[in-house]
């Protein structure tokens, strides 16, 4: 199953990249006006690089939601981004010997946020029922800040024999 990105959020990252973009012609030494003293003006205060990680949580059994498997991802960034966007699949395996799968098939509702300006996105994916056996998230971590764009993937793995 394959996540839907909405015409907001498209618009949104247009825009974010149109602001960039924007930023760095604002910024670039070519663009400094003169002070009117024969030297260049100082440049525009930089906002420095974000640095901005993905994370992804074991699958487990929902203590919220009974008889749901649930797993949670999120993007932190030590700095406010123009755009954030998280994706998590949860998967059930088959055909396993000791914890490898042979199959993989989504198990539940893919789990998809996205925030504007912001630092810390999550999002979840829970499926139904659950049933003691192998289980994998997949998480899909997708900044835009003003270094450009950039694009990261976790994945966890979990044995649930407590359904």
């Amino acid at each position: 199953m394959k996540a839907k990105i909405t015409v907001t959020a498209l618009l949104a990252i247009a825009l974010a990249i149109a602001n960039a973009s924007l930023w760095t012609a604002l910024t670039s030494p070519a663009f400094a006006q003169e002070d009117g003293i024969g030297t260049q003006a100082p440049p525009p205060h930089h906002q420095p690089d974000p640095h901005c990680s993905g994370h992804i949580d074991y699958p487990h059994k929902s203590r919220h939601v009974s008889n749901t498997v649930n797993v949670v991802a999120r993007t932190r960034c030590d700095i406010p981004v123009s755009i954030i966007q998280v994706t998590v699949i949860l998967q059930k395996g088959s055909v396993c010997v000791l914890s490898s799968c042979l199959f993989w098939s989504n198990h539940g509702t893919p789990g998809v946020a996205v925030k504007s300006v912001a630092y810390l996105v999550s999002s979840n994916s829970a499926g139904r029922p659950c049933e003691n056996g192998h289980y994998r998230g997949v998480g899909t971590h997708y900044v835009v800040g003003p270094q450009g764009v950039s694009e990261t993937f976790t994945q966890s793995k979990r044995k649930i024999t407590n359904c």
